[in-house]
């Protein structure tokens, strides 16, 4: 979508900088007026950023935007994440965009989008560590946004054709069997355009059948902010108590009972 809005180059990184044969395709696809360039940088580390930038400037490319979608999944309930758990996922998300700010400072850009995920809104079981470096992000953009600055983070939602989804058919059958919709890279990359727009810092994008996750999820279906999205459903809400009473009972002191 960018190359058809006119791009002169596509600078995309990863850590290992490596192109499948599907990515190839797609690339050939482009507008033959964009150059695309693929290089291997680690954002978490400043000085291959600062490499990065320093090769941009000495070839006369002139940044215009980011799109800022590197992660790390390393999931862990809260009793085992520890320091290494964090900084593992961390280092992708929230130490990439620390120094893409810093290097960048106050360039003067068109657009920012950071990738964040639909469990920063509806919270998912192990991913403590994952929400946590999602939140920066739309702290981030918060803050870029009162400095004046243009950024967007989007709580992204299931995609059905690229990522870790995609790759696992038990991930993919769990997220539908929650009222996750799928969502092709391709409809998101026409839509993200449109979305860099906002005036918001921070939009959802994302395509739920909210009734049918909260079968899935009682305990937060019943948070206020849901409140409005789902109907007083007797079923739901009978199983909501009925997990609630067993909680209740799990609590109870063995030793104090008659």
């Amino acid at each position: 979508e960018f190359a058809k809005k006119g791009a002169g180059q596509l600078i995309l990184i990863s850590r290992s900088g490596e192109i499948s044969a599907e990515d190839e395709a797609a690339l050939r696809k482009l507008n033959p007026l964009t150059e695309v360039v693929c290089r291997s940088v680690d954002i978490s580390k400043r000085e291959e950023l600062v490499a990065l930038f320093n090769e941009m400037e000495a070839a006369g490319w002139e940044l215009r935007g980011v799109v800022h979608c590197a992660l790390v999944l390393n999931d862990q309930f809260l009793k085992d994440i520890t320091i290494e758990t964090l900084q593992t996922v961390f280092n992708a998300k929230v130490m990439g965009a620390h120094h893409l700010g810093n290097i960048l400072g106050d360039k003067t850009l068109d657009f920012w989008v950071n990738f964040s995920s639909i469990s920063t809104l509806i919270g998912n079981v192990g991913q403590a560590a994952y929400v946590a470096a999602n939140t920066y992000l739309e702290q981030f953009a918060q803050k870029r946004r009162i400095d004046g600055k243009p950024c967007l983070t989007v709580l992204l939602g299931y995609v059905s054709d690229v990522g870790v989804a995609s790759r696992d058919q038990n991930v993919a059958r769990y997220l539908e069997k929650a009222g996750m919709r799928g969502m092709s890279s391709a409809m998101i990359a026409r839509r993200l355009l449109g979305l860099s727009g906002s005036q918001e810092a921070v939009v959802g994008f994302f395509e739920v059948n909210w009734e049918q996750w909260s079968q899935l999820s009682f305990e937060t279906a019943n948070w206020g902010r849901f409140k409005e999205l789902l109907a007083d459903d007797p079923s739901r809400l009978a199983s909501s108590k009925l997990i609630h009473l067993r909680e209740q009972l799990f609590e109870l002191n063995v030793e104090a009972l008659p």
